[in-house]
């Protein structure tokens, strides 16, 4: 019996050390944990320096499988050829079109500044490479190929300047549950392994998301665990007063963080699998180490043994000081909203898109209120393409550059001659309608594919941080759902230093230990 219980304990505590490794591991190595931090979804940015030749780092990259690369010579326009509708590459633009070409409109003007990034001291050319692959093995695959090139050259989406940030910022939360007085102190430490490597490895949402999963579960170990323990050591009616109280709390927070995060980015939702798969694993190893421990205290030889009476008072569940709580919480909100000032800005400036709340949706006023809400210094969007592609479709009737709403029709007076009158009607050969919509929402290798594959419509401005931007509004109802999460604690509902009344049967506890 005994060998068969010390098996099981090897085999659980081996197989918790596997998930535990590979929850330590995977945020390396998946996809989802670095999805967020793209900053083109579904697509790396390279930037280039210097002048070197274009289509030289195109076939270099066609030589290690990216195909589609979106460059001057490789991303189309479509624009009215005086009757029909011609394609025409976007390094082509500025020989077909004069200045003064009234077809040369905002949003073909525009677009070559999606292939430029400037440092103060030179240009860089920016290329859009197709690819949904971990950016290590993109950064891998592209210094491949551009082995022997001498030219500078960088990946947007290689920099861990951000992940140090957010890991220093977990840390300093393990560091605040430590001297705040939480128990099991190792344990949770060894929680938070998995937790630094997802943090490290993903971004704001995934840090806020891991973060408040972190607390909740400290939380259970603090509380739970001890319980469990004078449960087992001195029966059923030693429950401690206020057990659900965690339980209730981290079944309440972390859906609701599930939640908020699902909505705005749900490859954080995806890369905090590991690290909740690590934290079970160690709750499964304090669980096999407190059942081992009481087995040996139960079988023990001249174990003492009390007989008491009453009501016992133990040491506190939980010392958790408030300013520990305060020094989490302002962790928790401070951090996604100023780690843009703390890290280095690069110097170079390039394309980076903007989400806005009213522009949600690929509908004509979905993408039209990109046009109310975007800086002056924007670069041209989804809002400019389809103006652009309503006044080259209506370019031979007089259509002027503007964004169409729906319902919108160009109409021809058409004059007919019956009899000694003339008769007048209008021929409608454009509405701009649902058909249309889906017709110009089409991927034919333009720089809208790249707006398309974001699922929403964005806006595009020129920024130096590599980082991701947080609208106004993200940053609002970020704040807003944490202080909603860290307001039962300043009421003591969950009754952080209260002690634990513990009532001991003497009988029980003599005659557990004699039969023992």
């Amino acid at each position: 019996m005994v060998k068969k219980r010390v098996a099981r304990r090897i085999v659980i505590l081996a197989v918790g050390g596997i998930f535990f490794f590979a929850a330590v591991v995977v945020p390396f190595l998946a996809p989802a944990a670095r999805a967020e931090k793209q900053l083109w979804s579904g697509y790396a940015m390279l930037l280039v320096a210097g002048d070197h030749s274009e289509s030289d780092v195109l076939e270099r990259l066609t030589l290690v499988g990216y195909d589609d690369v979106r460059a001057p010579s490789s991303t189309y326009a479509t624009y009215n050829d005086f009757g029909a509708l011609a394609r025409i590459t976007v390094a082509d633009l500025p020989k077909r079109f004069s200045p003064h070409d009234p077809r040369y409109d905002p949003y073909l003007r525009g677009l070559p500044m999606f292939f430029t990034a400037y440092d103060g001291v030179q240009t860089h050319a920016v290329y859009y490479v197709a690819t949904d692959d971990h950016p290590f093995r993109v950064h891998q695959n592209i210094r491949r190929a551009l082995s022997g090139v001498t030219t500078k050259w960088f990946l947007v989406e290689w920099s861990f300047d951000d992940g140090v940030v957010y890991a220093g910022a977990f840390a300093l939360m393990l560091i605040a549950l430590a001297v705040g007085g939480v128990r099991r102190r190792v344990f949770i430490g060894f929680g938070g392994i998995p937790c630094l490597a997802a943090v490290f490895m993903g971004g704001a949402y995934t840090f806020v998301l891991v973060g408040v999963a972190f607390f909740a579960w400290a939380l259970v170990i603090d509380r739970g665990f001890p319980a469990l323990e004078h449960r087992i050591r001195y029966g059923r009616r030693a429950a401690p007063d206020g057990r659900g109280a965690r339980y209730v709390y981290a079944a309440v927070a972390l859906p609701a963080v599930v939640g908020y995060v699902a909505s705005r980015s749900p490859a954080a939702v995806v890369s905090v699998i590991p690290p909740i798969i690590g934290l079970i694993a160690v709750s499964v190893v304090v669980a096999v180490l407190i059942e081992r421990k009481l087995h040996n205290e139960e079988h023990r030889v001249f174990a003492p043994v009390p007989i008491l009476t009453g009501t016992r008072y133990a040491r506190p569940v939980s010392g958790l000081s408030g300013a520990a709580v305060a020094a989490i919480f302002l962790v928790l909100v401070a951090t996604p909203l100023a780690h843009g000032f703390i890290l280095p800005s690069r110097t170079v400036a390039f394309p980076q898109p903007v989400s806005y709340a009213a522009a949600s949706e690929l509908s004509f006023s979905g993408i039209g209120a990109l046009a109310r809400y975007r800086p002056a210094d924007a670069l041209p969007d989804l809002a400019d393409y389809l103006a652009h592609r309503a006044f080259h479709d209506g370019f031979m009737y007089a259509r002027t550059f503007g964004v169409p709403t729906a319902g919108d029709a160009v109409t021809v007076p058409l004059y007919e001659r019956r009899g000694e009158s003339v008769e007048r009607t209008e021929y409608t050969p454009i509405v701009y309608d649902d058909a249309w919509l889906a017709s110009v929402l089409t991927r034919d290798r333009g720089m809208h594919d790249i707006f398309l594959d974001q699922n929403t419509p964005n806006g595009v401005v020129v920024r130096q941080s590599p980082t991701i931007y947080w609208p106004r509004s993200h940053q609002i109802s970020h704040t807003a759902l944490m202080i909603l999460l860290f307001s039962p604690f300043p009421a003591g509902s969950f009754g952080m230093v209260s002690h634990v009344r513990v009532r001991i049967e003497g009988s029980t506890v003599r005659r557990k230990r004699q039969a023992a």
